[in-house]
């Protein structure tokens, strides 16, 4: 033997990497120390064996035929440039392994000389950054990066009987209590459970915040299943009972649907849709899932744009409060009226108060607003009592959030004193949701308010949270049935009857009764038979500006 052999058997013994050397149709001819510790096997236990030895299932069986199609057609079907593979230690463990292989022609025929490297512990860090990357850490689930990945597959793929779904479970500090605060873990599992057990196999749900699951829906093969039948299937499935530890409990869960089409949706645009459904969801009355709409998103960004018109207005008050008048059918005069809150914007638009002002209650300027009307509508009592021979009482709707703050009644009181008027011409209307809000802060402030002079009225009575043996508990002067009761009541039997009912009741309990929304004689009659007592609307005048409304008090005549 040569010394050039010697030396390449000695680097071969040697090398670090393990190194494999077989013949043509795969028998082991050389075997290198660091093989022997890969792998497990001593080098003359392996000689002349077959390298499928060294295989996992199926790739051991095929082995021979992968080698007999490379020797007839020399197609690289074998991995001649580094590739992970997975291969098998004599105990019977497969790792991962990065192989080189190069074929040498020889005299003899073909050999082949396999460089192999584990990279087992490689693989372990990947798949550990793969899990913390992917999944949530607390349940395993896969996370809002996985359901990203899958949605760009599925729009590559141009999938489009797919559907999104974003849930998000209701209120969990019961669960928190009994459960702990990590045993909301064991809530979302168990909701995954139910849900993964009931779903198309396909289907994926991921967890993308403490109460927030989304879902991809799988369609089964031939199904056709619309988005209208799917909401109402995964409603049935959230509605049923979850078992966690010894407990069945029961969730409230709100979701917004659409259904994944390539054409249209980017996975932005998805995740954003199905997110604006499950806004507008929360919002519903009588459902607890929303389909998206495209004008929901017009929605949202009107909403936004008049948030931003909101702060913007809040220095100059660019508002206005007009004045629509109450009537008495027992004396056919005007006896008092409603201040309205109007708003022309800098670009010319008038924003409806109904837009505005809810907007408004949930950023934080409802309190600003408000003041801004009462000491308004202080200002013009103030104006009549200088100019005019009639008092006329002037009411202001409050918002349930300034009747339930500590200060409103000092803040009220002040404005009394500032402008030195009789607080028993003011008129505060309160609707029956701003009663049930906070109850105790809403009797102390209302019966304080009515100590001072101030009469109240509940405003849009019968289409709010109404509760009769609420009523009692509060000094309160008037009722007013809401228009969406007048509007039909000549033609509307029910309405006729509930409008006769709420005026028997009132006048039981020594109310007064305002009717608005009269827009017609025949309706302003029937009122009358009725027994109502002051009505308002457009048959007698829309709600105008200070200035106007005198002239028109000083001209009006009962028709």
């Amino acid at each position: 033997m040569n010394n050039a052999v010697l030396q390449l058997e000695a680097i071969f013994a040697t090398a670090i990497d393990a190194m494999v050397v077989t013949d043509a149709v795969g028998n082991i001819e050389m075997f290198n120390t660091a093989a022997e510790q890969m792998f497990g096997y001593l080098s003359q236990e392996v000689m002349g064996m077959n390298v499928s030895l060294l295989m996992p299932m199926p790739d051991s069986l095929h082995h021979h035929l992968y080698m007999e199609r490379y020797i007839e057609t020399r197609q690289p079907r074998i991995p001649r440039q580094g590739r992970e593979v997975i291969a098998k230690r004599r105990s019977g463990e497969n790792f991962f392994a990065d192989i080189t292989i190069t074929d040498v022609e020889q005299d003899e025929g073909i050999i082949f000389i396999a460089v192999i490297r584990d990279i087992s512990a490689r693989k372990t860090k990947e798949q550990h950054i793969i899990q913390l990357a992917f999944f949530d850490q607390e349940t395993g689930l896969p996370n809002a990066y996985y359901l990203c990945e899958k949605l760009e597959y599925l729009l590559q793929e141009q999938q489009t009987d797919y559907h999104l779904i974003s849930l998000y479970l209701g209120d969990l500090t019961d669960y928190v209590n009994i459960f702990g605060v990590h045993g909301v873990k064991d809530v979302i599992v168990a909701v995954n459970n139910l849900l993964i057990d009931k779903l198309p196999l396909q289907s994926l749900i991921v967890r993308c915040g403490l109460r927030h699951l989304k879902i991809i829906y799988a369609p089964v093969c031939g199904e056709l299943l619309s988005t209208e039948q799917l909401a109402e299937h995964i409603q049935t499935l959230i509605t049923q009972p979850l078992h966690v530890a010894s407990y069945r409990i029961f969730l409230t869960a709100t979701f917004g649907l659409l259904k994944i089409d390539p054409q249209q949706h980017t996975v932005k645009l998805l995740l954003d849709h199905v997110d604006i459904a499950l806004h507008v969801a929360k919002h519903n009355i009588g459902r607890n899932y929303q389909i998206f709409k495209p004008e929901f998103t017009e929605n949202l960004h009107r909403r936004a744009l008049i948030v931003q018109k909101l702060h913007n207005a809040m220095n100059a008050m660019p508002f206005q409060l007009y004045l629509q008048p109450q009537i008495s059918l027992a004396t056919q005069h005007i006896v008092g009226v409603e201040a309205l809150i109007r708003w022309q914007d800098t670009d010319g638009e008038w924003i409806s108060p109904a837009e505005f002002i809810p907007i408004a209650e949930t950023i934080g300027l409802i309190k600003d607003i408000t003041l801004w009307t009462l000491k308004k509508a202080c200002a013009i009592v103030k104006e009549w009592q200088k100019s005019t021979h009639h008092q006329y009482s002037c009411a202001i709707n409050i918002s349930a959030q300034v009747l339930c703050t500590p200060a409103f009644l000092h803040e009220i009181t002040a404005l009394i004193a500032e402008h030195e008027i009789d607080p028993r011409v003011l008129e505060l209307e309160i609707t029956e949701t701003a009663l049930m809000l906070s109850l105790d802060t809403a009797i102390s402030t209302i019966t304080a308010l009515s100590a001072l002079g101030i009469s109240i009225s509940i405003d849009d009575f019968g289409t709010g949270l109404s509760s009769l043996a609420y009523l009692k508990s509060f000094k309160i002067n008037r009722l007013k049935i809401d228009q969406s009761f007048i509007t039909h009541i000549l033609t509307d039997a029910h309405d006729k009857k509930m409008v006769a009912a709420i005026i028997t009741l009132a006048h039981e309990l020594d109310y007064q009764v305002v009717c608005e929304g009269v827009e017609n004689k025949a309706q302003l009659g029937l009122l009358q038979q009725l027994g109502c007592d002051e009505v308002q609307g457009y048959y007698f005048a829309k709600p105008m500006p200070s200035a106007e409304f005198l002239m028109f008090a000083e001209n009006f005549i009962f028709e």
